[in-house]
Protein backbone atom coordinates (compact mmCIF):
# COMPACT_ATOMS: atom_id res chain seq x y z
CA UNK A 1 0.00 0.00 0.00
CA UNK A 2 0.83 3.71 -0.35
CA UNK A 3 1.43 6.12 2.44
CA UNK A 4 -1.96 7.65 1.56
CA UNK A 5 -3.53 4.40 2.09
CA UNK A 6 -1.43 3.60 5.13
CA UNK A 7 -2.22 6.93 6.80
CA UNK A 8 -6.33 6.19 5.86
CA UNK A 9 -5.98 2.37 7.15
CA UNK A 10 -4.35 4.30 10.73
CA UNK A 11 -7.46 6.88 10.38
CA UNK A 12 -9.80 4.56 9.98
CA UNK A 13 -8.15 2.19 13.42
CA UNK A 14 -8.66 5.11 15.22
CA UNK A 15 -12.21 6.27 14.52
CA UNK A 16 -13.26 2.55 15.13
CA UNK A 17 -11.27 2.57 18.44
CA UNK A 18 -10.95 5.92 19.46
CA UNK A 19 -13.90 5.17 23.04
CA UNK A 20 -10.81 3.48 24.51
CA UNK A 21 -7.12 4.04 25.71
CA UNK A 22 -5.17 3.59 21.75
CA UNK A 23 -1.39 3.94 21.02
CA UNK A 24 1.10 4.11 18.40
CA UNK A 25 2.07 1.16 19.02
CA UNK A 26 -0.79 -0.39 18.97
CA UNK A 27 -1.91 1.10 15.49
CA UNK A 28 1.31 0.21 13.66
CA UNK A 29 1.20 -3.25 14.72
CA UNK A 30 -2.55 -3.11 13.70
CA UNK A 31 -0.93 -2.49 10.14
CA UNK A 32 2.35 -4.43 10.59
CA UNK A 33 4.62 -0.68 10.38
CA UNK A 34 6.90 0.09 12.76
CA UNK A 35 6.32 3.14 15.03
CA UNK A 36 8.48 5.54 13.52
CA UNK A 37 7.48 4.86 9.88
CA UNK A 38 3.56 5.24 10.65
CA UNK A 39 4.68 8.45 12.33
CA UNK A 40 6.49 9.63 9.58
CA UNK A 41 4.00 8.92 6.88
CA UNK A 42 1.23 10.17 8.92
CA UNK A 43 2.20 13.60 8.98
CA UNK A 44 3.86 13.87 5.77
CA UNK A 45 0.21 12.98 4.71
CA UNK A 46 -2.25 14.59 7.30
CA UNK A 47 0.33 17.55 7.89
CA UNK A 48 0.15 16.24 11.68
CA UNK A 49 0.76 13.93 13.85
CA UNK A 50 -1.23 10.43 14.84
CA UNK A 51 -1.68 11.53 18.55
CA UNK A 52 -3.19 15.39 17.33
CA UNK A 53 -5.52 13.45 15.03
CA UNK A 54 -6.96 11.38 18.06
CA UNK A 55 -7.33 14.26 19.58
CA UNK A 56 -8.97 16.48 16.77
CA UNK A 57 -11.39 13.28 16.37
CA UNK A 58 -12.44 12.69 20.11
CA UNK A 59 -13.70 16.56 20.53
CA UNK A 60 -15.34 16.82 17.03
CA UNK A 61 -16.93 13.46 18.06
CA UNK A 62 -17.69 14.82 21.64
CA UNK A 63 -18.87 18.16 19.98
CA UNK A 64 -21.10 15.95 18.30
CA UNK A 65 -22.69 14.46 21.30
CA UNK A 66 -22.81 17.55 23.18
CA UNK A 67 -24.62 19.38 20.84
CA UNK A 68 -27.13 16.52 19.88
CA UNK A 69 -27.69 14.62 22.84
CA UNK A 70 -27.21 17.70 25.20
CA UNK A 71 -24.75 15.65 27.22
CA UNK A 72 -22.22 17.79 29.38
CA UNK A 73 -18.17 17.96 28.77
CA UNK A 74 -17.62 15.20 31.32
CA UNK A 75 -19.87 12.94 29.87
CA UNK A 76 -18.84 13.06 26.28
CA UNK A 77 -15.30 13.06 27.53
CA UNK A 78 -15.90 9.56 28.88
CA UNK A 79 -17.83 8.44 25.45
CA UNK A 80 -14.77 9.70 23.50
CA UNK A 81 -12.30 7.62 25.68
CA UNK A 82 -10.71 10.38 27.72
CA UNK A 83 -11.39 9.48 31.47
CA UNK A 84 -10.21 13.07 32.45
CA UNK A 85 -12.70 15.40 32.35
CA UNK A 86 -10.46 18.25 33.46
CA UNK A 87 -7.90 17.16 30.70
CA UNK A 88 -10.79 16.94 28.20
CA UNK A 89 -11.75 20.96 28.92
CA UNK A 90 -8.19 22.21 28.15
CA UNK A 91 -7.89 19.85 25.29
CA UNK A 92 -10.90 21.29 24.06
CA UNK A 93 -9.96 24.72 24.58
CA UNK A 94 -6.59 23.66 22.71
CA UNK A 95 -8.31 22.57 19.77
CA UNK A 96 -11.72 25.13 19.34
CA UNK A 97 -9.68 28.34 20.88
CA UNK A 98 -12.56 28.13 23.87
CA UNK A 99 -13.80 26.54 26.32
CA UNK A 100 -16.92 24.30 25.92
CA UNK A 101 -19.70 26.71 27.24
CA UNK A 102 -18.27 29.48 25.08
CA UNK A 103 -17.70 27.23 21.68
CA UNK A 104 -21.68 26.51 22.09
CA UNK A 105 -22.22 30.29 22.82
CA UNK A 106 -20.82 31.29 19.94
CA UNK A 107 -23.25 28.38 17.66
CA UNK A 108 -26.07 29.51 19.47
CA UNK A 109 -25.48 33.34 18.61
CA UNK A 110 -24.37 32.03 15.50
CA UNK A 111 -27.84 30.38 15.15
CA UNK A 112 -30.00 32.79 15.78
CA UNK A 113 -28.57 35.40 13.18
CA UNK A 114 -29.86 33.07 10.55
Amino acid sequence: PSEEQYASQAMRYIQENYTRKITIHEIADALSLSEGYLHRIFKKTQKMTILEYINHYRIGVAIDLMQNRNISLAEASARVGIDDPAYMSRLFKKITGLCSRDYFKQIAVATEIF
